[in-house]
């Protein structure tokens, strides 16, 4: 599929590209080469969900980016695949970014790595080519055999760049924020060989959900305590607290605040640990007891009644 845009040749692509990127990082803070990164990754997803718009699922920080372009930037892209295996996911995948847009990038397949984290997953690497020249490799973290409790959140993608490329209208399906939240709660609170857990830009993730995002509490407490299930059944070593602590405090009041600071909205208000366990303990501590609340209203900073 080949889509029109008005950039003729990869030098004027190239152009506007850089000077939106210098713009835009003067105007939010964010290094210019963050937002280039983005923009690559862009290309690559478009790519994904143009070929197969109903097989993929967008999990981890560029799902976050799709909501919020103001999210904390993540470097590499994690797509769930549906109703399939690793290895097919994986096939899929490269026939995915191997098909030409028109948009004079181009994504050739450099390898694959199964890793195993929480899960069984495959790292897949591509070497971004933009018209004659190499611009670096990005990777894609795949994964299938999950269960999403929540409802998948659709929406296009538009460029990070404000780029026109001809396919703004590509929907992305978004993992459901009921699962990414209780993802995110769970991984704070796995140790492993004994030691406690540095995920630090989850708490960042999570003051972000907690200010902006309706969740139904049900669904949301289904998938924290089946996802804590899942982890201990394969041996990963995770409790859950009765309320919201932080792992080890000295060390998460300085990973929270280095991990912050690169996000502009929370960067102010929630610069510190202090400043945020209270909207966290309001979200979380209702989700560790037995009984789902009904569901976050992020303006008011609560549980309602479920309705």
């Amino acid at each position: 599929m080949t889509i029109t845009m008005s950039y003729a040749t990869p030098a004027a692509l190239h152009s506007a590209l850089a000077s939106r990127a210098r713009a835009k990082s003067r105007a939010t803070g964010v290094p210019q080469t963050e937002l280039i990164n983005r923009f690559y990754l862009s290309r690559l997803m478009a790519r994904v969900f143009t070929h197969d718009p109903a097989g993929w699922l967008l999990k981890g920080g560029q799902a976050l980016l799709v909501r919020w372009p103001d999210a904390r930037h993540s470097r590499d892209i994690d797509l769930f695949r549906t109703g399939t295996d690793l290895g097919s996911a994986v096939e899929t995948l490269r026939e995915a970014a191997a098909i030409d847009l028109g948009d004079h990038f181009r994504f050739e397949y450099k390898d694959t790595r199964k890793e195993w984290h929480e899960r069984v997953a495959c790292k897949v690497r591509f070497t971004v080519h933009f018209g004659t020249k190499t611009a670096g490799d990005v990777s894609v973290d795949v994964v299938t055999n999950l269960v999403p409790r929540g409802n998948p959140f659709r929406r296009p993608l538009h460029s990070p760049l404000e780029i026109d490329l001809g396919d703004e209208h590509t929907q992305v399906s978004v993992w459901p924020l009921e699962d990414h939240t209780a993802d995110k709660i769970v991984a704070m609170y796995e140790r492993h060989a004994g030691r406690v857990s540095t995920r630090y830009k989850d708490l960042v993730d999570l003051v972000l959900v907690a200010l902006r995002a309706e969740l139904e509490g049900a669904s949301t407490h289904e998938a924290l305590h089946s996802e804590v299930s899942r982890r201990k059944a394969i041996g990963t070593e995770v409790e859950l607290p009765s309320l919201f602590t932080v792992p080890d405090r000295a060390s998460w009041e300085r990973g929270y605040r280095a991990q912050v600071r690169t996000v502009s909205a929370l960067s102010n208000r929630y610069r510190t640990l202090a400043d945020c366990e209270p909207l966290l303990r309001r979200l979380i501590d209702p989700l560790l007891g037995p009984t789902a609340p009904g569901r976050w209203k992020p303006h008011e900073a609560e549980w309602a009644p479920a309705s």
